[in-house]
């Protein structure tokens, strides 16, 4: 993620996205419905914002404080005609332009985001946010942001080559955690091991990751990664979940010589 002026190249490209929306709009199936929402959920935007940097202090594991660099986004919100606000993402530099013409958004700042760094405008519940729309004066397509957090709540992670990341292991549990994994897995009796880990991508948020070893298949691995989801997100806080099997390279890289937070 970067930061960038009108004079940068904006690469994003949405025009299977913006194809499926016009043609949702002609016919409101089922169907077209979940091809537009996994088209947004795997999608880059553009949208008109600056990012934060704030120092933080962080407990560590070993009950030490450090200073981190924390990033939050100032996003531009707009209004419709009720009142309601939506955060304004684009899909394209073309629909920048377009916006530009109206000088209703006026920053020459953008930044490209995906629908979880998206989420990072609705951690405040209070703050009066419905979601976000998608090209305000052209598709002019909303997101609420209930659907928004369900796209943004999880994911399959698959590391993509030479990419650089940081995995560490939480610091400390929030009360309850660890004895309501164990509970609700001992219930549920297809998890071997349970690993917990943060991890941290270049200019993303933090994600809390679980590596599951299990008897799943590919067919009903995803199954398990969304129990252990719907047990571990009240604890989160918000935080993005990410799911990676043991199976995985990575993953057994990540867990060897860790001792996991569940064993059956």
């Amino acid at each position: 993620m970067t930061e960038l002026n009108s004079n940068q190249q904006l690469k994003v490209d949405n025009d299977a996205l913006v194809a499926a929306i016009q043609d949702l709009k002609q016919d409101r199936s089922d169907e077209k419905f979940n091809l537009v929402a996994k088209l947004i959920q795997t999608g880059n935007f553009v949208c008109p914002a600056r990012m934060i940097e704030n120092t933080e202090a962080v407990e560590k594991e070993d009950g030490k404080v450090a200073l981190e660099n924390k990033r939050s986004f100032n996003m531009h919100v707009l209004k419709n005609s009720d009142g309601k606000k939506y955060v304004a993402v684009f899909t394209s530099p073309k629909e920048i332009e377009n916006e530009k013409n109206t000088g209703i958004i006026n920053t020459d700042s953008y930044i490209v985001m995906n629908v979880v760094m998206l989420m990072s405008a609705f951690t405040d519940p209070d703050n009066g946010l419905e979601g976000i729309v998608i090209d305000p004066f052209t598709n002019n397509f909303a997101v609420p942001r209930t659907i928004l957090s369900k796209m943004a709540d999880s994911e399959v992670y698959t590391p993509k080559p030479n990419e650089q990341v940081k995995v560490t292991i939480p610091g400390r549990y929030p009360d309850g955690f660890i004895d309501t994994i164990r509970e609700k897995l001992d219930e549920y009796g297809r998890v071997d091991q349970l690993f917990v880990f943060i991890l941290e991508r270049k200019n993303q948020a933090k994600s809390l990751m679980f590596i599951i070893d299990s008897q799943d298949d590919k067919d009903t691995m995803r199954e398990t990664f969304q129990k252990v989801a719907e047990i571990a997100a009240p604890f989160a806080r918000g935080m993005h979940l990410m799911f990676v099997p043991l199976s995985d390279g990575f993953a057994q890289n990540v867990s060897a010589n860790k001792l996991p937070v569940y064993r059956k």
